[in-house]
């Protein structure tokens, strides 16, 4: 190999390397929590006042049965429901569910989120 080629050689590795860390520095940013939010988020030590305590969470829905008022929260572990959709994380979440009802056997669909 000579020297000419030598040095097309490290000019091409350069440049790839170069492609790479440039798609890095303008790439797409990050869109998680940590990366979102600031620093020590729901602690004493966060610097945005507002987002020292943590959101309430709430509490699951009761739903009802339309034909024959069964209520939901007295399934345990949801044994009569299928999930459908569910995306989200602790804070923020949503949950689509497809209820077979134990009692009458109308389907009916419930979704919730925070």
């Amino acid at each position: 190999m000579s020297s000419k080629d030598e040095h097309v050689a490290m000019h091409s590795r350069e440049h790839a390397r170069a492609a790479k860390q440039g798609y890095i520095l303008k790439g797409p940013k990050a869109n998680t929590f940590s990366a979102t939010m600031p620093a020590y988020t729901y602690t004493s030590l966060c610097p945005d006042p507002a987002r020292r305590e943590p959101p309430e969470r709430r509490k699951p829905e009761e739903w009802e049965c339309p034909e024959c008022y069964w209520d939901s929260t007295n399934d345990d572990e949801m044994e009569n429901a299928m999930i459908s959709d569910y995306r989200g994380d602790i804070y923020y979440w949503e949950c689509k569910a497809h209820w077979t009802c134990p009692v009458c056997g109308h389907k009916f669909d419930t979704w919730e989120s925070n």
